[in-house]
């Protein structure tokens, strides 16, 4: 696709969009990471292309669902891909972040913050093996799982 008309297509889809934030509201990666569709439908409409951030999106399709006006994001953020992959050698960076990260700790994504480690910490430090297993018993109970 030439890159005139990827463009368009974006812009397209991006004029459409009247900042309610409601794709950003929904977005499960928007709270962790500097990844926000609003931020971005702004940027474009002012001309910016080369945007970073679009390579943290899950394509998840969630603000899709809850956008008022049916804005197609994640095809916006597809093509944006498009465009930044033409223009740049190294964009899989942000990728091997996330593999060094997912690598050594599990996780993609870092917690939001300090807090969340700290609770876990507690979690681990107050409850024996038999006490987590007890716990785990008595949610499946509760639940009606019965497959344990």
């Amino acid at each position: 696709m030439s890159e005139n008309r990827g463009k368009a297509l974006i812009q397209h889809y991006i004029l459409k969009c009247f900042q309610c934030g409601v794709c950003t509201g929904s977005c499960p990666v928007s709270s962790i990471t500097s990844f926000n569709p609003r931020r971005i439908a702004y940027k474009i409409v002012k001309g910016i292309w080369e945007i970073d951030e679009v390579w943290y999106c899950l394509t998840c399709h969630i603000c899709e669902v809850r956008c008022p006006n049916c804005i197609k994001f994640v095809e916006v953020v597809m093509r944006l891909r498009e465009e930044n992959i033409k223009k740049r050698e190294d964009i899989l960076g942000i990728y091997r972040e996330m593999l060094k990260q997912f690598l050594d700790s599990g996780l993609i994504i870092k917690p939001i913050n300090s807090d969340v480690e700290k609770y876990r910490e507690k979690l681990r430090q107050n409850l024996s093996r038999e006490e987590l297993r007890e716990a785990l018993r008595e949610i499946f109970r509760k639940t009606g799982f019965k497959g344990v």
